[in-house]
């Protein structure tokens, strides 16, 4: 078999070595039913390591331990999507009603329902992987985004509580004339007790609110 491929066909290089073994196809549809099997085979073992890897993603999402998750599932996506593609084009022209004017025998047309069978099995399994690993996308999307929520609030909490203390610091830091307490003994330690009781009632008035202070 001569193709235009860079690298060889791995199902085609699983059937020579087996014919090498020993393995005698009576027909010409049975060598092809070979390599047809042999490109189902290796793809069940890409997807076997397809679905270990999902498990470990959702693992570390269960346990919060996201990392670099979401470059793994567009590398299983992007497997799922090319296997689809000419796995469904191999069962639809298999799957082809017509076949009575291919003048083909019994055995053959018997060869490609078993083809069609297992091309139809294998692609909704490569239809599932692609659905888990979206579905996955998703939850890794939204966990995430509630990750930059609870930083922004943090950030949002943080500065509202720095806001009455920083109006009060300012005040005092006018290089104007007439300011309090620049004569007073203690008058700086004043001024932070001043602040500290400011940011102190401001998150009092927030409590109050109803405000949710918890990130």
């Amino acid at each position: 078999m001569v193709t235009g491929r860079r690298h060889s066909l791995a199902a085609v290089e699983e059937v020579h070595e087996a014919l090498a073994a020993g393995l005698r196809p009576a027909t010409a549809f049975q060598l092809f039913e070979a390599i047809v099997l042999a490109f189902c085979g290796s793809t069940s073992l890409r997807l076997a390591a397809a679905t270990k890897r999902l498990d470990e993603v959702e693992d570390h999402l269960v346990t919060e331990r996201l990392a670099d998750e979401r470059r793994r599932l567009k590398d299983v996506r992007r497997l799922a999507v090319s296997l689809h593609r000419p796995i469904s084009a191999l069962a639809a022209l298999f799957r082809n009603e017509d076949r009575s004017n291919w003048k083909l025998s019994e055995g053959a047309h018997e060869t490609l329902r078993r083809l069609t069978t297992r091309l139809e099995r294998l692609d909704r399994e490569v239809v599932m992987v692609n659905d888990r690993a979206r579905l996955l996308q998703e939850e890794v999307a939204a966990e995430l985004a509630d990750e930059s929520n609870r930083s922004l609030k943090a950030l949002a909490v943080m500065s509202a509580l720095l806001l009455p203390g920083s109006l009060i610091v300012g005040m005092f830091g006018m290089n104007t004339a007439g300011l309090p307490l620049t004569q007073t003994p203690g008058g700086f330690e004043l001024a932070l007790s001043i602040a500290a009781g400011a940011t102190g009632l401001f998150y009092w008035l927030l409590l109050r609110a109803g405000a949710n202070l918890r990130f």
